[in-house]
């Protein structure tokens, strides 16, 4: 996935966005992927995290984002791992 910023011209009007700042997010076709052969990302999403390992812009840990479910029975690895990565990376730190 690669991030494009919008150019002042091609925004318009975006409602509540003061900054107007504005991005287009393009995803590209994995070629390679055949199904049931090859993994559908190029991460492992089954490289589960330790329950204490904690959020680097909130501090929140694993175990905590889960609320005590387990990892493994449940809603299952792949799910949390991707829950966990898609926090970190959109965190935007302790609520003011």
């Amino acid at each position: 996935v690669e991030r494009h910023s919008l150019s002042i011209t091609s925004k318009g009007d975006l409602v509540g966005n003061e900054d107007k700042s504005g991005y287009i997010y393009v995803c590209r076709k994995n070629t390679s992927y055949v199904v049931g052969e090859t993994p559908a990302f190029s991460v492992d999403y089954k490289d589960l995290p330790a329950d204490d390992t904690k959020c680097e812009k909130c501090g929140i840990t694993f175990m905590e984002l889960r609320k005590g479910e387990e990892a493994v029975g449940g809603r299952g690895v792949v799910f949390w791992t991707r829950r966990w990565k898609g926090h970190c990376k959109h965190c935007k730190g302790p609520p003011t």
